[in-house]
Order: C-alpha cells, then sequence, then structure tokens
C-alpha cells in the first residue's frame, strides 16, 4: 500500500477582529412596529419573520403577492411597512407596492431583491434611486434597512408647506 503525506503551511493572522466579530458587537436595531412581507421563496420569508420577530416587531407573512393584499386588507391594526421582495410570480413588488399604498398610504415600502438594484432600473422593475436590500442579507443588514426605512421622513413632512396656498 501507497500512500501520500500532504503538509499545508497557511500564514499565521494577526487580525484581531473577523467581520462576523464586528457584526455580533454592533447594536442590532429593534421596533414594535407591524411589518407586512411579501416574498414568495418560503425559506426566506421564514427567515425575515422569524428575524424581525426577534427584534420585537409584529410581521405579517405572505408568500404570494395576493396573500399580502389580503393581508393588508383584513389587518385590523396599522401596517407601518411593506417588506416586499422585487421580482414575484404574477405580480412584481412594484405593483404590489402601488396596490397597497391605494389601500394604505401611510406604508412605508422597502424592496428586497437578489439582482442588482441597476439592472431592475433598466427592467423597469424599480422607479430610480430607491434603496433596496440585496440578497442574500444578514439579520444586522435587515434590522439596519428596516429601521432605516420606517425612520426616514415621509414625502409629506420632508416638503416645506407651501405659503398661501390652502389644500383640502
Amino acid at each position: 500500500e501507497q500512500g501520500a503525506t500532504f503538509a499545508i503551511y497557511l500564514p499565521r493572522s494577526n487580525a484581531t477582529e473577523t467581520d462576523d466579530t464586528v457584526e455580533k458587537d454592533q447594536r442590532v436595531p429593534t421596533g414594535t412596529e407591524t411589518i407586512l412581507v411579501a416574498e414568495d421563496e418560503v425559506h426566506v420569508l421564514a427567515l425575515v419573520e422569524r428575524t424581525l420577530a426577534k427584534q420585537g416587531y409584529t410581521v405579517l407573512a405572505a408568500a404570494t403577492p395576493q396573500l399580502a393584499l389580503l393581508a393588508c386588507a383584513t389587518h385590523p391594526g396599522t401596517i407601518h411597512l411593506l417588506l416586499t421582495d422585487v421580482i414575484m410570480p404574477d405580480m412584481g413588488g412594484n405593483t404590489l407596492a402601488e396596490k397597497i399604498l391605494a389601500l394604505r398610504p401611510a406604508v412605508r415600502v422597502l424592496y428586497m431583491s437578489g439582482y442588482p438594484a441597476d439592472i431592475m432600473e433598466q427592467q423597469g422593475q424599480l422607479p430610480p434611486n430607491l434603496q433596496v436590500l440585496s440578497k442574500p442579507f444578514s439579520s444586522l443588514a435587515l434590522a439596519q434597512h428596516v429601521r432605516a426605512a420606517l425612520d426616514a421622513p415621509t414625502a409629506v413632512t420632508d416638503q416645506p408647506p407651501a405659503s398661501g396656498v390652502n389644500t383640502p
């Protein structure tokens, strides 16, 4: 019988922290708002639902755009944020967001996708210059994007009041 012996030498690292260590040391943002999550990949939907629930949010999980619309129409309380995949069967996230905003104009929208944002803009899937949470994402990235979307100023409060103009 013959065999071979291999010796592998790796350089010693003087690094004190890895990216994982830095991420664990950062404080994960939390909240108590209600988030409607529309995601057709059931494993991603379950992961997002668990992650956001651990952070204190109330999560309405929908595996299809139609279920998201049903949840939007039937949920008795406020829905603060729609977190939607951009590309789903039957209806894209942008169309879903338009329909949900027609029902609940105060809802914030955060998109997530495995495709680069510029590609989705070119294909007409998204308006330009939107924040998109890129898949795959960490729990920390999810928490930070959700909190930023919830805390961002609304378009209404963003604009200074027009002087001398009465609005109904």
